[in-house]
């Protein structure tokens, strides 16, 4: 994959042969000379640093046709420090140039090219494509120089210390402290809860849970988009994107969003359907969603702050429904979300059996009870304790069947 020394720190040459010198490395050492004859990120202006982390975790294409066999013969001739969106770069950034003829050209061998990288509105869908998610964040594109750029090194440390620190390449940024190194005036329990309105401490206060949800899918799970945005009803009623207040409060409406999103924030809901009204955001998208949206909500229904928010023990019908997806890895996802549910941690489940598939909803249907549950119509709960199937099946003939191809 190219992940060595000069991947991110150039050419590599002249630093060896300089540091094979002894009274040089003391030198270094002593700081006495601090040019190491390398790229180093710190010197790099900010526009471009994390482009060093762009070349890999980026979607971009040879810039013609001409080039292209050079590119795959040889690779791109990016270097740290040159600019990977510069005009005679060898590359583009699908996401910038969309009207780039490589673009169309792409489109044409593939019609659902994009659709295999994005959302709708152009947020990056799969994992490893970090870099696209951040060139569309404000924090990152904004031109206000009283202010810092985020880039990856900004949450991200590639060389971090301690014995066990490979393990944590985000030292120190788990937590509101990546967001607050710019959003100061946050800082205080009672601002940060006067713009959350979520106690401190909770979920719903941490700033990457609503600015920066997981809505992007790779590796069986859930991925934070790497997009700096804000939650809105629009984004999942037009985009088909889910927002990060449903997939937290999965047994919640997008009318009952757009409702707290208008008194709190003054934002305008846009129409909404009967069912957008009725029903649980998160029950609607695991029915009618493609596959990509069934798997992240099927990852969310195993996500603890979800569970904790919304409670588990409604999901079941849910899941199992999931569990006969057309797809391997929604049905892995689902059965793996139906084991934190304590009432099916010891169920099994093949999801590579065809009879186990077939029979999934309903062998998991039997195991729960519905009449146990309180009566909850948004997730299809009726006041006597049963479950509507039949809605489920209608809901059903609705679902968006596209086949998906998600290249992680």
């Amino acid at each position: 994959f190219g992940i060595a020394c000069e991947a991110c720190h150039g050419p590599g040459e002249t630093h060896v042969k300089k540091y094979q010198q002894v009274l040089s490395r003391y030198s270094a050492l002593a700081s006495l000379d601090d040019e190491h004859q390398i790229s180093h990120p710190d010197d790099i202006k900010p526009g471009t640093q994390s482009q060093i982390c762009g070349q890999c975790h980026g979607i971009s294409l040879p810039a013609s046709v001409e080039t292209m066999h050079e590119v795959f013969w040889d690779g791109f001739d990016y270097r740290p420090g040159d600019d990977l969106m510069d005009e005679d770069s060898d590359r583009i950034l699908v996401q910038k140039q969309l009207k780039h003829p490589m673009i169309d050209e792409s489109l044409r061998r593939d019609p659902g090219y994009l659709k295999s990288y994005f959302w709708a509105d152009g947020m990056v869908r799969v994992s490893g494509r970090e870099y696209n998610g951040l060139v569309m964040s404000p924090c990152h594109t904004h031109q206000d120089e009283s202010r810092g750029v985020m880039q990856c090194m900004s949450c991200h440390e590639l060389h971090p210390d301690g014995d066990d620190a490979y393990l944590d390449e985000c030292q120190g940024m788990e937590g509101n402290d990546a967001c607050l190194q710019c959003h100061d005036e946050l800082r205080s329990d009672d601002a940060l809860a006067a713009h959350t309105f979520h106690p401190i401490g909770s979920t719903g206060s941490e700033c990457y849970n609503c600015h920066m949800p997981h809505t992007t899918y790779g590796l069986f799970k859930g991925i934070r988009s790497h997009t700096v945005s804000s939650p809105s009803v629009t984004e999942s009623s037009l985009l088909q994107r889910p927002n990060a207040c449903n997939l937290c409060h999965l047994d919640k409406t997008l009318d009952w969003t757009a409702e707290h999103l208008e008194e709190r924030y003054g934002m305008a809901s846009p129409p909404l359907t009967t069912e957008q009204r009725s029903l649980a955001a998160s029950t609607l998208w695991s029915i009618q969603g493609d596959a990509g949206l069934r798997a992240i909500v099927a990852w969310h229904m195993g996500w603890g702050p979800a569970i904790e928010t919304s409670g588990a023990d409604w999901m079941p019908p849910f899941l199992g429904l999931l569990m006969t997806d057309d797809y391997d890895a929604v049905r892995y996802i689902a059965y793996h979300s139906l084991l934190a549910n304590e009432k099916f941690k010891n169920y099994q489940f093949d999801y590579l059996n065809s009879e186990q598939i077939t029979s999934a909803q309903e062998d998991v249907v039997a195991t729960w009870d519905a009449a146990a549950q309180p009566a909850n119509p948004q997730v299809m709960i009726d006041s006597a304790g049963s479950f509507n199937y039949g809605k489920m099946l209608r809901l059903l003939s609705g679902r968006d069947n596209r086949d998906v191809l998600l290249n992680e």
